[in-house]
């Protein structure tokens, strides 16, 4: 019985001892208050989809049109995304 009595009262104390620790972390009434949170940067923009196609209108051997996903989107290249604002400013 002893076995089971220590074990029980090592977890209870362990997790005791973790809540307190917690508690120290958490800010006071004496803590300077927390900073505004921070508004997620919006674009007018928005990024073509995988299954989209090329926005610089690049062609395949068959002479179709290809998807994002093949051309500009594979490897993660943002350069055509890039060039096709560039080209929407000018």
């Amino acid at each position: 019985m002893s076995k089971d009595s220590g074990w029980f009262r090592d977890r209870f104390l362990g997790k005791k001892r973790k809540e307190e620790q917690h508690a120290k972390m958490l800010p006071t009434d004496d803590d300077p208050p927390l900073p505004e949170p921070v508004e997620p940067i919006k674009t007018d923009h928005d990024k073509p989809k995988r299954n989209d196609p090329c926005p610089l209108g690049k062609t395949g051997p068959g002479g179709k049109v290809l998807k994002f996903k093949h051309c500009c989107g594979k490897n993660g290249h943002d350069h055509c995304v890039e060039l096709e604002k560039q080209q929407g400013k000018k």
